[in-house]
C-alpha cells in the first residue's frame, strides 16, 4: 500500500517535470525552425520562414503550441499510470501468491475451505494447456506402494504404485504446474494423503510418450489434482521405470509401517505403527 501511494504521490511532480521538459524542448525546436539560435531570445530574432509553413505552429500560434504540449502532457500521463497500472497489478498478484503460499501450505480446515471454494470459482485447466516439462506428482503409500529390494536391503517403488484407481480407473497425483503458476513449491501439498514414505514423479510428456492422457481433475479437498488415464497392466512398469524419487523413501517409515501392516494382518497386538 505505501508503495502505491508512493507512486500515486509522484505523479503530479512526474507531470510538472514532464510539461516544464516538453515546454523548453518545444520552445528550443521552435527557435530552431525560425532561425534563430538557441542561445538568443526571441526579441533579437526575425523569422525566416512562416510559423505555418513550418508547421511549429497552427493558424493561432499560442494554440498549437499548447495542443502539442497538452498532447505531450497526456503522453506522459498515459506512461505514468501504466506504470502505476503495472505496478499495482504486479503487487495483486504477490499477495495473491502468498496468500495461497500461507493457507495452501498448512493442512487443516482453512485449507479445505480454500480449496473446495477453488473448485467452485475457478476453472480446470484444459489437457492441451499441459506442458509436457511438469511433472505429475505421486504420493507413495507405504506398504502398498512399496516393496523391499532384497539386493540392497532397501524399499524401492513398486510397480503397484501406478495401478489406476478402483473407483474411476485413473491414477491420482499432483500437477506442478498449477502449483508453479500460483506460486507455490511443487511438494505444497505433501504429504495429501495418510500413510505416505515418499513421492514420485513423472513428466507429463513421459506420460503421454507412454500413449496414456493426463488431465486436471480438482476435487474436493484438492484443486491441484490430476489423473491419468488408460494405464493398462503393461504400462505400470513403465511407468515405474520412469519414475523418480521427488521424495526419497523413508526406509525407517517404511519398514515400521510394512511390519505394522503384518502384524495387523495375522491379528498381533501392537500392530500400530512406531514413529
Amino acid at each position: 500500500m505505501r508503495t502505491i501511494v508512493g507512486w500515486l504521490a509522484f505523479v503530479p511532480a512526474g507531470m510538472v517535470l514532464a510539461q516544464s521538459e516538453f515546454r523548453q524542448e518545444h520552445f528550443t525546436r521552435h527557435r530552431e525552425s525560425r532561425g534563430v539560435p538557441s542561445g538568443r531570445s526571441a526579441k533579437q530574432s526575425r523569422p525566416t520562414s512562416s510559423p505555418v509553413a513550418t508547421g511549429a505552429f497552427s493558424s493561432n500560434g499560442t494554440r498549437g503550441m499548447a495542443n502539442s504540449n497538452w498532447t505531450l502532457i497526456a503522453t506522459a500521463t498515459s506512461r505514468f499510470g501504466a506504470v502505476i497500472t503495472a505496478r499495482a497489478l504486479n503487487l495483486k498478484r504477490m499477495a495473491k501468491k502468498r496468500s495461497l503460499f500461507f493457507i495452501v501450505g498448512r493442512p487443516g480446515l482453512l485449507r479445505e475451505l480454500l480449496m473446495s471454494a477453488m473448485c467452485r470459482l475457478r476453472r480446470p485447466l484444459a489437457a492441451s494447456n499441459l506442458r509436457l516439462e511438469f511433472r505429475f506428482i505421486r504420493t507413495l503409500q507405504a506398504p502398498d506402494h512399496i516393496v523391499l529390494d532384497k539386493a540392497s536391503g532397501r524399499y524401492r517403488i513398486s510397480s503397484k504404485a501406478f495401478g489406476p484407481s478402483s473407483s474411476d480407473g485413473t491414477l491420482s497425483g499432483d500437477l506442478e504446474q498449477l502449483l508453479v503458476e500460483d506460486g507455490l513449491d511443487p511438494l505444497a501439498l505433501y504429504p495429501s494423503v495418510d500413510r505416505a514414505v515418499g513421492a514420485a514423479s513423472l513428466t507429463i510428456g513421459n506420460i503421454q510418450a507412454l500413449g496414456l492422457s493426463v488431465e486436471h481433475q480438482p476435487v474436493n479437498r484438492n484443486w491441484y489434482h490430476g489423473g491419468v488415464r488408460g494405464i493398462k497392466t503393461k504400462h505400470k512398469k513403465q511407468l515405474m521405470n520412469a519414475a523418480t524419487e521427488i521424495v526419497p523413501i523413508d526406509q525407517a517409515e517404511a519398514k515400521s509401517r510394512e511390519a505394522a501392516h503384518s502384524a495387523e494382518a495375522h491379528g498381533l497386538p501392537g500392530s500400530a505403527p512406531v514413529r
